[in-house]
């Protein structure tokens, strides 16, 4: 992660085969999020779009696209664009 614009890495969860994200948190410490299986976090790309940039604060936005149904990461690049992180397969 410390090689990368971004404080988070992507991956597949081995054993229930769903995205996950670790990340670096404000105090320098780590955590892990999943993707909950609540329908707010199920939004396509634009509406993403919107709701990153409508908190400044936010540095990233993990989601589910609902046409895949997989784990996307919409996040905030070093030179003030934005980034998407998508599955590769």
């Amino acid at each position: 992660m410390t090689l990368r614009d971004y404080d988070f890495h992507v991956f597949t969860d081995d054993e229930t085969g769903t995205e996950r994200v670790v990340h670096r948190d404000r105090s320098g410490g780590y955590g892990l999020l999943r993707l909950p299986a609540s329908t707010p976090h199920t939004l396509p790309l634009p509406a993403a779009v919107e709701r990153l940039n409508a908190s400044f604060r936010q540095r990233y936005l993990f989601f589910t696209d609902p046409d895949t149904g997989c784990g996307r990461v919409l996040y905030r690049r070093y030179d003030g664009h934005l980034g998407l992180i998508t599955p590769a397969w």
